[in-house]
Formats: C-alpha cells, sequence, structure tokens
C-alpha cells in the first residue's frame, strides 16, 4: 500500500515532469496587449482527434419553447422571410443592461441593416415574467428604427445559465434561423464593430472568399485556461495545447452556407454546452476564478477555467489545424469592449435611447409635412 509520503512525492515528481517538458517544447510566448490578429500564431497541431465529427443529429430545444417579447418593424426574417446575408445573435440580462445599450448602439452608429435576434435571459427560480426596466428598454430598441430586430425570453436553470448559456442560445437561434440566413455573428453584450469596419461587407467578403469560419486569438495559453476535466472528457491530450492560443468566444463568425465551420466546430461545442454541460463544458471543480489551494499540483499549468471560450477554443484549434488554410479566418472586424458601469451610466444610457426616438420622431415628423 503507498503511503501518503510516497503519494504526494509521486504528484510532485509528475507536476515537475510536466513543467520539463513544456519547458522542452515552448512556453507561452509574450504578447503586447495591442497585438493585432496577424500579429499571433496558432501553432499547427500535430494530429487530428476523433471527436472532429460532424454533428447532425442535434436535438433542438425546440422553436415552440421560443416566447417572442416583441420585434421591430423592420424585423422580416421569420418562416415567411427573406434570406439575409448575415444575422446577429446576442443575449442579455438585467447583469448587463449597459453593456447591451452600448452594443445596440454601437450597430446603429456602424450603420448594420441585417437582423438581430436577441435572447432576455432569466433563470427559472426568478419572477414569471421580465422586470419592468428591461421591458422598458426592449420597448425602446424595438421602436429604433435602424435596428431589425427581435427579442426572445430565454428561460433556464441558475446552472445553464451561469455556465453553458451561449451555446444553448445559439443552439435555439440555429433552429429558427439556420435556413434562412448565409451566415451568423454571435456577439456578447460587450462586443463591438471595430471603427473602420462594415459587418454587412466584412460577411460578404468572407462568403465569396468560402471562409467557413472567423474568430479572434486572446493571446491567452489554451493549456492553462482550461480545466484538465474538460480535456479528459474530449479524450486529447491537454499538453498538445501548451502552445496554442486561446479564441474569443465574445464573437464570432459562422458560415452556414459553406459548413464544415458549423458541423466540426459549431455544433460539437452546442453538443458538449447542451447534452453535457456539467461533463464536458463545465466539469466538476472548474471555475472561473479559482482559489490557490483549489488548484492542485498535478493540474499544474492549469490556472482558470472559461468554460464556453475554452471548448470552443479546443475545437477551433483542431479545426484551424485539420481543414484547408482557407477555411479559417482570424478576425472579421469586430472587438471585445466591456463596460459595466453603475446606476448613474444606465441612466445616461436610457436617456440617450429617448433621444434618439425623439430625433427619429421629429424626422418622420418633417418627412410626413414635405
Amino acid at each position: 500500500m503507498i503511503s501518503i509520503r510516497t503519494a504526494t512525492t509521486l504528484i510532485v515528481i509528475v507536476s515537475l515532469a510536466n513543467l520539463l517538458w513544456m519547458k522542452i517544447t515552448g512556453e507561452k510566448r509574450t504578447v503586447p496587449n495591442n497585438a493585432s490578429d496577424d500579429q499571433l500564431l496558432t501553432p499547427v497541431l500535430e494530429t487530428s482527434h476523433s471527436f472532429i465529427q460532424p454533428v447532425s443529429n442535434l436535438e433542438y430545444l425546440g422553436a415552440s419553447n421560443h416566447v417572442t417579447l416583441g420585434r421591430s418593424k423592420g424585423f422580416h426574417l421569420d418562416e415567411h422571410g427573406q434570406n439575409a446575408t448575415v444575422g446577429l445573435v446576442t443575449a442579455f440580462s438585467s447583469n448587463h443592461l449597459i453593456e447591451s445599450i452600448n452594443l445596440f448602439k454601437n450597430l446603429v452608429d456602424k450603420n448594420f441593416t441585417g437582423p438581430i435576434v436577441v435572447y432576455l435571459m432569466r433563470r427559472n427560480d426568478e419572477e414569471s415574467s421580465p422586470t419592468d426596466q428591461e421591458m422598458d428598454i426592449v420597448h425602446k430598441l424595438l421602436q429604433v428604427d435602424a435596428l431589425n430586430m427581435i427579442v426572445y425570453e430565454h428561460v433556464e436553470p441558475e446552472e445553464y445559465l451561469t455556465y453553458c448559456f451561449k451555446t444553448r442560445v445559439v443552439q435555439r437561434f440555429l433552429s429558427l434561423y439556420q435556413e434562412k440566413l448565409s451566415s451568423f455573428v454571435w456577439a456578447d453584450t460587450s462586443g463591438k464593430i471595430r471603427n473602420g469596419n462594415n459587418l454587412e461587407e466584412n460577411a460578404n467578403r468572407l462568403l465569396q472568399q468560402q471562409v467557413h469560419l472567423s474568430a479572434t486569438l486572446r493571446g491567452a495559453v489554451l493549456l492553462k485556461n482550461t480545466h484538465p476535466l474538460t480535456f479528459q472528457y474530449l479524450g486529447v491530450d491537454r499538453f498538445k495545447y501548451n502552445r496554442t492560443d486561446e479564441y474569443s468566444a465574445s464573437h464570432f463568425w459562422v458560415n452556414l452556407e459553406e459548413r464544415l465551420g458549423l458541423d466540426q466546430v459549431i455544433k460539437p461545442w452546442i453538443d458538449c454546452g447542451v447534452n453535457h454541460c456539467t461533463e464536458c463544458m463545465a466539469p466538476p471543480g472548474s471555475k472561473k476564478w479559482p482559489e490557490k489551494h483549489e488548484l492542485k499540483p498535478e493540474d499544474y499549468p492549469y490556472e482558470k477555467h472559461r468554460q464556453d471560450q475554452s471548448v470552443l477554443s479546443i475545437f477551433i484549434a483542431d479545426f484551424v489545424a485539420n481543414s484547408s488554410k482557407s477555411h479559417f479566418k482570424r478576425g472579421f472586424g469586430m472587438e471585445c469592449s466591456r463596460n459595466k458601469g453603475d446606476s448613474k451610466q444606465l441612466e445616461y444610457q436610457l436617456e440617450y435611447l429617448d433621444t434618439m426616438l425623439q430625433a427619429q420622431s421629429e424626422s418622420e415628423a418633417t418627412k410626413i409635412e414635405n
């Protein structure tokens, strides 16, 4: 029988061996904070993994569960609507109201005219309907002529809203709109279109180039930001990713006509979060900000777990390594700009919406007079 001292010694030896292995094969590169996507290189992985298989029989949560809170008069992408080049899907909750308004303001400022599908998040143990403040914001946004949007309610248990909500929202979105769009963008409420970029023009260019998937590198090492049990569940050697950069799950673009990116990245990612949330995407012991005493020596160099972003990065890294170079492009004109703000800033944002609607009303009145 192995003593506690012997077991501890073995754990330390394994950890030191892992550290030596990383020293030999190369550690994290130093990346400047202002590095562009083209400056960040993801090394090609050596092998293709069996988990990258087309997932064609995903069971969707179902369109029947969609509760529509409202739609703008310009939104026509329904059962009888027209196909669009690119749609944008996002989700927000009471915790991210300021960021949400910033996103929609940015879409107006950058002249995005595509369909926008919004999911208002709510735990299933909350009140039976959204708050008055949330509905007030939704009502105002739906009146903005420049936003062609529809808003659904998305009710989930807390564990899914915390760890796996993004995969579940994207799945519900695809169940309704996959056949009605040429491509789509997922954007967190913190997302914004970069200056000098037009999202629809960029999407058209990517479609013409037959790019299947586009995402942005973060410059963080995937191995450090992914719990070992996630790698174990997916059946891959985590140390193959010791020089692989993480991709941002805050915004990504997917081609719905050329579907390799959809089948080999997005659908397996959805399957991980929807069907195996607490085993694959958020395994036991995984935390975004674990305490030092919660980190096991044998898990080195793991530091924190990024849930949906960690899993998405694994699938993208393998897709990049094992498909044509032209099928993936880094960056498509969006970036992350977090700004949770405070109650005063929220008040300012609501005043901004009122001002926008007032100007819109006055413009319409002038047109009628003329």
